[in-house]
């Protein structure tokens, strides 16, 4: 009687997930591992395929040792991935579900940008009145959204400019779609208004002259009932103002 241990086999599943980003997806590397080698050759998924299925596998030697298989990606568009990095806007981790499928996610994470807004004067006293800017975010077809925390007072009549830039800014959604920034004055500034440029980044106040009435009144002492009729001119610092009135 022999008596011959008996090695058996399996299949192991990989299920790719992506979480955010935009499409189309990179292509993804993964590699199966046996006791912490790599066994095989790796795996590329394409922009569209969710899974890979390792058939045949040997679970244990001939000795009865059971092999330890795990799976991890190891590139995402080309790249290498680090543990705990952001590779191609992506992060990677890989878990194993109750059905023993290695769970391989990938988490989008938007690159990041800054935007510079700017404060311009038309006219008006040299003394600017401080103003204070905040930011909005859109996507196309979308309205625009107040960024929180975006609020920031400029004063450039000492040394600071009238510009500012706002740093670490998402440049997308979390699906990718790219944002456009702009900023708004939140409250103008008396005798001004306010005009936005084209890209939304440049606020231009332009002073008007606040506006008052000018009284004239004349006055008669003695002389006939019959008063002859008088011309009245206004002057403005010295010069002729406007035409005489009768």
């Amino acid at each position: 009687i022999v008596n011959s241990y008996r090695i058996e086999k399996d299949s192991i599943t990989a299920v790719k997930v992506w979480d955010g980003g935009p499409s189309p997806k990179p292509n993804i590397e993964l590699q199966l591992y046996r006791d912490g080698e790599s066994y095989g050759d790796s795996v590329t998924l394409t922009n569209g395929k969710l899974s890979h299925t390792w058939k045949d596998l040997e679970l244990n030697d001939e000795e009865g040792h059971v092999y330890d298989y795990t799976v991890k990606e190891i590139t995402i568009g080309g790249s290498e991935v680090k543990e705990g990095e952001v590779v191609n806007n992506y992060t990677a981790s890989v878990e194993k579900d109750e059905n023993g499928q290695f769970i391989v996610t990938n988490t989008y994470v938007s690159p990041k940008t800054e935007v510079t807004g700017r404060k311009d004067w038309v006219d008006g006293p040299v003394t600017k009145p401080t103003v204070e800017l905040q930011m909005y975010r859109h996507i196309e077809g979308e309205e625009p959204e107040l960024v929180e925390g975006s609020n920031v007072v400029l004063d450039g009549n000492e040394t600071e400019p009238w510009t500012y830039t706002w740093t670490d800014l998402d440049e997308t959604d979390h699906d990718g779609h790219v944002y456009t920034y702009t900023v708004e004055e939140v409250n103008v500034p008396r005798n001004y208004n306010k005009t936005v440029s084209e890209d939304g980044l440049t606020i231009t106040n332009t002073y008007e002259s606040p506006k008052i009435d000018v009284t004239g009144t004349k006055e008669w002492i003695n002389g006939p009932g019959e008063k002859p009729s008088i011309e009245l001119q206004l002057y403005q610092n010295g010069e002729a103002y406007g035409d005489p009135v009768t």
